[in-house]
């Protein structure tokens, strides 16, 4: 049975490989980024390290704005400093993807403005197994088909998931534990997105024998393929150029 005590440990266990300095955490409100909120919290506090936290305001449905204060609620609780950032940008495109990209280019120049070394992202075992279905489906390699990877670094910020090992199941039953409450965004159950739909299909196929946890390990051999095949052209490159 996991406990608040075991779930502390095993993130303790990820966030062995974070860089030194500040840590940032992005926060949604949704059950996933809101038990990293909390699980980044009690370990900071353990280790001594700073934390700050932020949510983006993207202003595409009217609750907007009163869950990003109740993720400040929050923050202010754990005597952490946080922001708020508003997306002032019309989307472009795909809806999704435009508004994913718009974050990214945010979190880094807030990372950038409050000196941080790395940002703290929830995404969880389940987001992994979604996006490498989703590459199968438009005929990724291998590299596609390596899944999230843990870390990336962009101009010199690290972009760190510690939850990719965890599912949603299980964090949100650390927050029923601590009797927090989350946010449920509507766009998650909405069927226009592809991401939408291929949480149900991975539903779907669970039945046939693909399983999350078989799609991590199909990107975790992908991983190891892509690492010989380096090696492999990085040999033949010293031998014969």
């Amino acid at each position: 049975m996991l406990t608040v005590d075991k779930f502390h440990f095993i993130f303790s266990e990820a966030m062995r490989k974070i860089p030194k300095g500040d840590i940032g955490v992005a926060v949604s409100g949704g059950g996933d980024s809101l038990a990293l909120l909390y699980l980044s919290a009690h370990w900071a506090r353990q280790n001594g390290r700073s934390l700050k936290s932020v949510t983006i305001d993207h202003r595409l449905r009217p609750e907007s704005r009163s869950e990003c204060e109740y993720v400040e609620k929050h923050a202010t609780a754990l005597n952490i400093e946080h922001s708020t950032l508003t997306w002032l940008e019309k989307p472009l495109g795909n809806l999704q993807n435009s508004a994913r990209n718009a974050r990214h280019r945010m979190f880094l120049k807030w990372a950038l403005d409050k000196n941080l070394a790395v940002i703290l992202l929830g995404h969880t075992i389940e987001d992994n197994a979604e996006t490498i279905l989703m590459r199968l489906s438009r005929g990724s390699g291998i590299d596609g088909l390596t899944g999230i990877s843990v870390r990336k670094n962009i101009d010199n910020v690290e972009f760190f998931r510690p939850l990719l090992n965890a599912s949603r199941e299980d964090l949100r039953k650390f927050l029923n534990i601590k009797n927090i409450s989350w946010v449920d965004d509507p766009s998650n159950y909405d069927t226009r997105f592809q991401r939408v739909r291929t949480r149900k299909l991975l539903e779907e196929v669970a039945n046939l024998g693909l399983t999350v946890n078989k799609l991590v390990a199909l990107a975790e051999h992908m991983g190891r393929a892509r690492i010989a095949l380096n090696l492999e052209v990085y040999t033949f490159a010293r031998k014969n150029v």
